[in-house]
């Protein structure tokens, strides 16, 4: 029985001690990615004679917090690959999608011939309901397509492998981007007009885990600008 209380106050001061180490580096990356959220300008463009007219709406994705240049970031990509667009960019920092939803309501912008929604990061870290997101995203997709042509859905793949989060609390981060994955391919489906670009990876075929200071902006959660190369590679082939 002494053993026992031994092995008891042992183990129950490892969980303690390992819980204070995760929620110690979850308010490292905070305090890292404030000044990078500070700093980060979204990008825009407007030329003359535009041949087609952009909107990027959403989250930090969609600035592009953790681009040295937002010419690095998804926006920027775009213009530079569509140089003639208009872009119109909204996307606000911390954004989750009631927030995208009261967004694009008060926007009041319409026929734009390519919208980009970058959201869903920060309703899996703030664990969001499931059901909540379901309904909200349903809602912001049938104001988008309001809105303009071509939706394009994209949500921040594998949360949980962010160097940011330790284990067990990155197992937790993961599974609900695996759900949240879901929900935002099942919607999607429902609206004709709305590609899903699919960022989602497992740890042994996650890219951007096989060189964290190249692809990791230095808070260890958004990506840097050649991490935000790879999501448009992706990206690039709905356009």
């Amino acid at each position: 029985m002494h053993w026992f209380f031994i092995l008891l106050i042992i183990t129950l001061l490892s969980i303690g001690g390992w819980s204070f180490l995760i929620w110690q580096k979850i308010g490292q990356s905070i305090a890292v990615s404030k000044p990078l959220i500070a700093s980060a300008e979204s990008y825009e463009q407007h030329p003359l004679n535009p041949t087609m007219r952009v909107l990027v709406a959403g989250d930090s994705i969609g600035v592009g917090v953790g681009s040295t240049n937002n010419v690095d970031s998804l926006a920027g990509r775009i213009g530079r690959d569509l140089s003639q667009a208009d872009i119109t960019n909204i996307a606000v920092s911390g954004s989750r999608l009631v927030d995208l939803e009261k967004t694009l309501s008060e926007h009041g912008g319409t026929d734009y011939d390519l919208i980009l929604l970058t959201i869903g990061a920060n309703d899996i870290t703030h664990t969001t309901s499931l059901i909540d997101m379901q309904k909200t995203l349903a809602r912001v997709l049938d104001r988008a397509d309001l809105m303009g042509g071509k939706i394009i859905l994209l949500s921040a793949g594998n949360v949980g492998l962010c160097p940011a989060f330790l284990w067990p609390f990155s197992e937790y981060i993961s599974w609900r981007a695996r759900e949240v994955r879901k929900i935002f391919m099942a919607e999607a489906l429902k609206h004709p007009g709305t590609a899903y670009v699919d960022l989602f990876n497992e740890r042994k075929n996650e890219l951007f885990n096989t060189d964290i200071p190249r692809y990791y902006a230095p808070d260890l959660f958004h990506p840097s600008g050649e991490g935000y190369g790879i999501w448009y590679t992706t990206l690039k082939n709905q356009l």
